[in-house]
């Protein structure tokens, strides 16, 4: 039993939304995956700041170390020396000399002890920063996965639909086909909707009957005149069902 030509437009219409749809559900996960890369990229130059800053501080404390470290063999030098001063004031003044050097030594090593427990507070940074790249990477991985397989599923999905349209349509008049389409170019989801309680059901406006009677004829495609819809029938809308 061939369809009628409502019924072929309602099927187009549904066919339409259901693309939409597809279209729809690509572009959302193509957003998420953009997130996801993001997300990465921000984490990625996280950890990079942070593993530089650990190697600079590292680097750092490493040099004020060996300064430190040459400053006081310079004073155990200089307190081997002291018994070759000759006068008592001389070495009593070297002496003095020699304690305000090491006080200001200590100074530097508490400055130094500090330093490590900055560069451990530093390190445990980059072990976090380290550790959520690890768990976004295995997650983003995980959803590359099954983003290439819904992928998939979707192209499959929309080549038999874009097969079904195109069939039908081959099988409509031109003109029709062209009311259809500048229907369709406002209202992607619904630009065939079913009259509903004398009503359409896409605006919800009321139908004179002289419209109703111009529908249930089905001699024309008959527009709704509160936002342009095409109208048709709920028995169209059964003879035109896609699965």
């Amino acid at each position: 039993m061939s369809l009628s030509l409502l019924a072929k437009l309602s099927m187009v219409s549904r066919l339409d939304s259901i693309l939409a749809q597809i279209n729809a559900e690509r572009t959302k996960l193509n957003n998420q995956l953009k997130e996801y890369q993001k997300q990465l990229s921000a984490l990625e130059g996280e950890a990079q700041l942070r593993t530089k800053t650990v190697a600079e501080r590292k680097q750092k404390h490493a040099k004020q170390e060996k300064e430190l470290n040459d400053e006081r063999q310079k004073l155990v030098d200089r307190r081997r020396a002291l018994s070759t001063f000759s006068g008592k004031k001389v070495q009593e003044a070297a002496e003095r000399e020699i304690s305000a050097a090491s006080d200001l030594l200590n100074t530097q090593e508490e400055g130094l002890i500090l330093g490590l427990s900055e560069i451990e507070n530093l390190e445990r940074a980059l072990a976090a920063s380290q550790a959520a790249l690890s768990d976004a990477t295995a997650k983003a991985t995980v959803f590359r996965q099954d983003l290439d397989g819904t992928l998939v599923s979707l192209e499959e999905r929309q080549r038999d639909k874009d097969t079904k349209r195109a069939e039908i349509l081959a099988t409509v008049d031109a003109a029709a086909v062209s009311t259809y389409n500048r229907a369709r170019d406002r209202f992607p989801q619904n630009a065939v909707v079913a009259i509903k309680d004398k009503s359409c059901s896409g605006c919800f406006q009321s139908l004179v009957a002289q419209t109703l009677m111009q529908v249930q004829r089905a001699e024309s495609v008959i527009k709704c005149p509160g936002c342009g819809r095409i109208l048709c029938l709920e028995s169209h809308v059964e003879e035109g069902k896609v699965e």
